[in-house]
Parts: C-alpha cells; structure tokens; sequence
C-alpha cells in the first residue's frame, strides 16, 4: 500500500460578498486564453480550467493535454455501463490506477506530471479523479484536511470516502483490510475537514502552486490570478495571501520600491474594502512611503499621498503624526536652503499638531531669528520687526529674538 502522505494546503474559512477584481498588475496576455478564463471561467471545461489553473497557458499544450483527459474519459466510458452508480465511480477509480498512476511522489502535485508519466501525490490524484467522475455527471467534493486531499461521493444520500493515492482506496473506511479506521475517523473528525465544490478546487490548486513556488514576483501573479477569479480566496487561502504579501515585502525590503507597494495595496483596499487585514496593511505602506519620499526630499509628493489616503485612515493621530512628520523635514530643507519664509510656514503647521514638541519649537525659534535677520541684513526693518514680534508672541523669552528686537527699537528708519 502506497504510504499516505500530502503536502497541506493552509486553508481558512471566510464568507462575504465580493465583486470581481481584476488587478492591472496581472501579467498575462490580453484576450488570451488565460485572460478568458481569468474573465470568464464559467465558459471553460472542467479539464480546461483545471489545465489553466495549474499554469498550463498555450493554446497547444491545453488542446494536447485536453484531448488526453477526453480519451482516458471516452475509454472509461467504452469499458464500463453506468446502471450502478456506485460501482461506475469504482470502476473509473481502479481504471485510473490501473492506466494512469504509476508511481507516489509527494512533490507530484501537477495534473500534467502526471499525465505524462504517471507520478502523483494526494492532490494531484484527487483532482485528476474529480475530472474523471465531473465528466461522467458525477458531483465529487474535494476534501482538505491539515495534512491531506481525498475526495468525497455522495451517491444516494451515503457518502463514500475515496483515498486517492492507493490502489485500495475506494470506500477507504468501510475497507475490511483497513487496520487504523478508528484512528483516521478520528484524525478526521478533529481536523474540521473541509469540503470544496468545483470552484474551490480550482482555486485550491492556485494555493498549492504558490507552496511549491520559489519566486516570489511568480507566486505574486498566481495569487492575483486566484483573486480575479474569486476575491475572497485573498481571506480563505492563507497561502494566496502570503503569496500577495510575500511580494510586497519584496519590494519594500528588497528592491526600496515603495511606490509600487503602496499602489498595490491601494488598489486591493480599493476592490476589497471590507478586509481588515488590507487596511491594517496599507496603513504601514502609507507610512513607509512617505517616510521614503521625504528621505528623497519629495515632499508635496508625500503631502499629495497622506491626503489621499485621508479619506481611508480615520485615525486622526495617524494622520498628524505623518503630517508632523512630512512639515518638520519639510521646514528643514527649506530652512537649509535659507527659504526662512516659507520654512516657517511649515514648522508652524508642525507646532500646530504638536505645540508641546521641543524639537518644532527650536526648529520654529531658529527659523524666525534667522528671517530676521535676514531682513536685518538687508536693511528691510519693518519686515525684520513684524517677524521679530511674531516670533515673541510665541516665544516671549527667546534671548535671540528679544536681543533683536532690543537692537531694532535703537535704529531711527
């Protein structure tokens, strides 16, 4: 007996009502066959969709790998009569192991490995399977446990458990040869297994794609091609979830691309507003951002995105400690590159927020005695008084202000 062993599929349960999301970051030719299905998977085959969700795209290698599934089918077909239900979906079950499966290999998770040459493991076996029984009218459900993939008939209200990677799996439970029942039911019942309809399962092999792969651009796209399929899989799949934000702390940590995190981000919050998780997310972007933007000097560019992202962070401390934060910095480089006006005008939105901050009071003090003393110097006093006497109704004890101010109140103009 072939040993019973998967790789697991993390899967959580969650339920809303999502519209469609087609991300413009999916990279796939337009109005090809990928881009169909991504837009309209109810158009294709079961075999068709299955093929398209594993990564199999070309027109060729889908017409190859189709007309393989209808032949294995239109034998099965050719062998067997249909008047018993349950011993047609045995027989399809012991053609398949007999003529297909040849050799367990727990990495062999795809349906075109294992077309080709026969090597399997739970879930792709158990996909292949409910190809087999959909295309015989058959409504096979695919089952998840922490540890493994099975499949699950219901053929007159009894529900046949199919162990997929045995040749006596069929009925597995009620097997007399079965020595570990008790203990299976038992790992069963504990891990809240949980069942799939077509749809599901299509979308559990865009999970299991991103578990196998490496690149984490690639595990990107397939987690935004389940997502147009079906929104939700973001929430139930944790894998397709890691796969999207895998990707984004790529390109913050790796590549310093924060504008591209940030529209991501921003685009997902804007199709699946109702997600938590995805506020929780962008605000950390927003933030990173514009901490990024202002290291560069762009600051209206960072003012523009912590105004736009105003309308979706309600806290209103968030809001001002960016807006302290981006003014502050702000106010610096102006100061720097002696724009003494206009620096104040930033420092005094800053003080604004945060009156009680030591660093924005020095930084405003330094900035009015500097103009000042500009105007000073320049001869241009009644400027020079009016911008010492602003800045002593908010700094009354400021040595270098009153000093001037001392000296401005000696000069005859």
């Amino acid at each position: 007996m072939k040993k019973i062993i998967c790789i697991f599929l993390v899967f959580l349960i969650f339920t809303s009502t999502l519209f469609s999301y087609y991300s413009k970051y999916i990279e796939t030719e337009k109005y090809s066959e990928e881009y169909e299905f991504l837009k309209n998977p109810g158009n294709f085959s079961i075999e068709e969709s299955v093929l398209l969700s594993y990564g199999i795209t070309s027109s060729r290698d889908i017409s190859y790998y189709t007309t393989m599934i209808n032949q294995i089918a239109d034998n099965i077909e050719n062998k067997f009569n249909r008047k018993n239900k349950i011993k047609f979906a045995k027989s399809i079950f012991r053609y398949m192991h007999d003529n297909i499966l040849k050799e367990y290999e727990s990495m062999s998770y795809r349906i075109d490995t294992l077309l080709e040459s026969g090597k399997y493991n739970c879930v792709s076996s158990t996909i292949f399977y409910n190809i087999l029984l959909i295309k015989k009218g058959y409504n096979p459900q695919m089952v998840l446990t922490r540890d493994h993939t099975f499949t699950i008939l219901n053929i007159d209200n009894q529900n046949i458990f199919i162990e997929n990677t045995t040749e006596a799996g069929f009925n597995y439970i009620n097997n007399p040869n079965l020595k570990n029942k008790d203990e299976l039911i038992k790992n069963l019942k504990s891990n809240k297994y949980i069942v799939l309809n077509k749809k599901e399962m299509i979308l559990s092999i865009y999970a299991n794609r991103v578990y196998y792969i490496e690149d984490i651009k690639s595990s990107f796209q397939v987690s935004l091609k389940a997502i147009a399929l079906e929104p939700e899989s973001l929430s139930k799949y944790s894998n397709i979830k890691a796969g999207f934000f895998n990707y984004l702390n790529y390109l913050a940590t790796e590549k310093n691309n924060y504008q591209k995190s940030y529209l991501i981000i921003k685009e997902a919050l804007d199709n699946l507003n109702s997600y938590n998780f995805l506020l929780k997310r962008f605000k950390t972007e927003v933030h990173n951002y514009i901490i990024s933007l202002v290291n560069k000097n762009s600051y209206e560019k960072a003012l523009n995105i912590l105004n736009e992202s105003s309308n979706i962070i309600k806290e209103k401390s968030i809001f001002n400690d960016l807006s302290f934060y981006i003014h502050t910095n702000y106010g610096s480089y102006l100061y720097n590159q002696k724009d003494y006006k206009t620096a104040i005008n930033k420092f005094n939105i800053a003080y604004k927020i945060k009156p009680e901050n030591d660093t924005i009071n020095k930084n405003l003090e330094a900035g009015y005695i500097m103009w000042a003393q500009n105007k000073l110097k320049n001869k241009n006093y009644r400027d020079a008084k009016k911008i010492i006497n602003e800045g002593l109704n908010k700094f009354p004890n400021s040595p270098g202000l009153k000093q001037m101010k001392n000296y401005i109140n000696k000069l005859k103009y």
